[in-house]
Parts: structure tokens; sequence; C-alpha cells
């Protein structure tokens, strides 16, 4: 036997094909700009539901079948007549109402 060094060659490192994929994601402006907004719905869908004030599973019967609109339902002119078709339905009559802010203060007879 000999005591040659044999030189062994270095191996070759390359990317991996998720390397790859991702340095060419990152050069993508549209790409990128795609996955940041899916990170941020992601996040809103997350948390949103836990900063609104409703349900996100309650369903407002009264106002099912009411047309889109970007005002508050019930309407003021609305109350009236839910309220006199709520009474009616107790079988008992109106004696007075008015309304004080966002609460309906009722007196009932």
């Amino acid at each position: 036997m000999t005591d040659l060094a044999v030189a062994v060659p270095e191996p070759i490192v390359g990317r991996s094909l998720w390397g790859n994929a991702w340095a060419r994601l990152k050069r993508n402006r549209a790409a990128m700009f795609s996955l940041y907004y899916l990170a941020f719905i992601s996040v809103i869908s997350v948390f949103g539901p836990m900063v609104v004030p409703h349900e996100y599973t309650t369903i407002y019967g009264d106002y099912v079948r009411m047309p889109p609109s970007l005002s508050a339902y019930p309407k003021p002119d609305m109350i009236q007549g839910a309220l006199t078709d709520a009474i009616k339905r107790m079988r008992a009559n109106i004696k007075e109402w008015h309304q004080d802010g966002s609460r309906v203060i009722v007196t009932v007879t």
C-alpha cells in the first residue's frame, strides 16, 4: 500500500427545491403582494370575531328580508310598527312608549 493522499473533491451543494421555489417567489412582486394579502386576511379572519360585538351565528329574523343598506336597522320610523305588532301578539295594549338613545321603554297594560 502506498501512503499517497487522494484528493476527494468537495460535494457540490445546490439549492433544494423549496429553496429554489422560495427564491423565485421572492423575485415575483405580485406573488409577494398576494402572499402578504393572504396572510393579512388570515389574521383578520382569526381575530375579527373577537372584536365584533355580535355573534356571527346570530340571525335577526325581523331583518332577513330587508334590502341591503349602510344605515343601521331598525330605522327610527320602523320602531313603532314593529313594537305595535309585537304587543298585539302578546294580546296586550301599549299605554306609552318612548325612545331613550338606543333603548326603547314601553309601558304595557
